[in-house]
């Protein structure tokens, strides 16, 4: 029941606006992102996060979309490794 709960939509944006909360503000635009992938379940921890990342021209900048699937290859790449 327990588990249930952590894993409900309500809970996964707490944990997205944690997350956001926690970073520092970028330095082009101040607005700070964050996304999850849910992979499974949360309490178990089985998911992984990204935030936005702005260089100082913002065509650089990547988005924290991007930034969350690029851990998650990093995440199955460490997984696949004898």
């Amino acid at each position: 029941r327990l588990e249930a709960y952590l894993d409900s939509d309500d809970c996964w944006l707490a944990l997205a606006d944690r997350l956001r909360r926690a970073q520092t503000p970028p330095s082009q635009s101040s607005f700070r992102v964050s996304c999850v992938l849910a992979l499974g379940s949360r309490i178990r921890g089985e998911y992984v996060a990204g935030c936005n990342v702005e260089a100082n021209n913002l065509g650089n900048s990547v988005c924290a979309e991007r930034i969350a699937f690029g851990a998650l290859q990093m995440d199955n790449a460490k997984r696949r490794r004898p």
